[in-house]
């Protein structure tokens, strides 16, 4: 008996060390199934340049628009028919660290770290964004200052102020932790759904909640590895929201739509959608009980940057919102800028300028709302004190 169980022991350690090997995308290693070899290394090609795009665009502080998500889905391939690449979890951690389902991310990482411990020279700083996620601050830091003694200068350079940034938003992290409130969230069931939803839009009263969504609608996105999303609306009834409702073709297009904001007397909805490549706000006004067609800002607003969040000011003779221009306070990346309105029978705006420099930073804002008093603006930020991602 007690050999059967030794020899069980050993069999079932050579098994799992054998699980854990890495395992590389070598033509050798795969010699049963050369089809299915060829069909994930071209599906690696493809989402590496994703890949690469996405990361670009992050170290330039602009948007890396939907490289990640793209890149994951080629990856997400590959990893069906090896699971056990190291530098196939290590990509697949750094790119889910950068869409809205980063708590992927940890999992892959530490399993390429398992695989191959010098997988790549970057896993440490993706290890600290994974931690500092996890909102786990001191074991955040031991990586990226490991990661910051053992590494080149020039993959130091690479990262800008990112590095030192995300030092320091752990200390902050630390603070602002230790800072607790005792807060209600609830799940408003009736409305959210197993897909994402967001930007919502709530009328002054609070009996009608907008926001966009990519539920399964009968419409693929352009993309392709999702729904179209959509803009929807729910009632509040009895103190319960009702099943939310597709706006229709007057707001929805086959281009995705998002959820700006609601004028304060409900009667004009902002939104912005990407056409062609390009992002544009709109505006949509309610007639008796139907909302007509949007229709683009003027090109002094819409203009060859993209324009994405948006809010008028209490007397809607102002417009802020999130542009990417290159020039702002910044220099580079999102910022806050608003213009206010000329003629507003023809809805001519004269030229934007920055929010300034108290609010934008030298990296991205993300949204922005304008409250009705007119002396109050919320917005989220990368910069100030955030203790990681978009803060308020």
């Amino acid at each position: 008996m007690k050999i059967n169980i030794m020899l069980f022991m050993v069999l079932f350690t050579s098994a799992s060390s054998f699980s854990q090997q890495n395992i590389e995308f070598k033509a050798g290693n795969f010699k049963d199934d050369k089809e299915g070899y060829k069909k994930a290394i071209e599906a690696i090609k493809t989402a590496d340049e994703y890949r690469s795009a996405g990361n670009e665009a992050i170290y330039g502080v602009v948007s890396p628009k939907e490289n990640f998500k793209m890149a994951i889905q080629g990856y997400l391939v590959a990893y069906q028919f090896n699971a056990n690449s190291a530098i196939l979890n290590f990509k697949l951690g750094n790119c889910y660290l950068y869409t809205n389902e980063r708590y992927n991310a940890l999992k892959y990482l530490e399993k390429a770290v398992k695989l191959n411990v010098e997988v790549d020279p970057f896993i440490e700083f993706y290890l600290g964004m994974a931690y500092q996620l996890e909102m786990e601050w001191s074991k955040a830091t031991k990586y990226y200052k490991s990661f910051q003694s053992s590494s080149r200068s020039k993959q130091i350079a690479s990262l800008g102020k990112m590095l030192a940034k995300r030092i320091r938003e752990c200390k902050h992290g630390i603070t602002l932790e230790s800072d607790k409130k005792r807060v209600w969230v609830d799940n408003v069931t009736a409305v959210n759904s197993e897909y994402d939803d967001y930007s919502p839009c709530v009328s002054m009263d609070g009996s009608m909640l907008m926001f966009t969504s990519n539920r399964e609608n009968g419409k693929v996105s352009k993309s392709g590895y999702d729904w179209d999303h959509d803009i929807y609306v729910s009632y509040l009834e009895n103190g319960e929201f009702t099943i939310p409702k597709n706006m229709g073709e007057q707001i929805n297009t086959s281009d995705n739509e998002t959820t700006g904001m609601l004028s304060y007397d409900g009667t004009k909805l902002l939104i912005y959608k990407e056409v062609d490549g390009q992002f544009d706000i709109y505006e949509s006004t309610l007639k008796g009980s139907k909302w007509i067609t949007a229709v683009s800002f003027s090109p002094q607003i819409n203009t060859k940057d993209n324009q994405t969040f948006c809010s008028f000011n209490a007397k809607e003779n102002k417009l802020y919102y999130i542009n990417d221009r290159k020039k702002g306070e910044g220099n580079y990346g999102n910022d806050i800028y608003v213009s206010q309105v000329m003629d507003e029978k023809t809805r001519k705006y004269e030229f934007p300028n920055s929010a300034g420099n108290a609010v934008n930073t030298k990296f991205n804002e993300g949204s922005v709302y304008m409250h009705p008093k007119g002396d109050l603006m919320f917005f989220s930020s990368e910069g100030h004190n955030s203790m990681g991602g978009y803060d308020v």
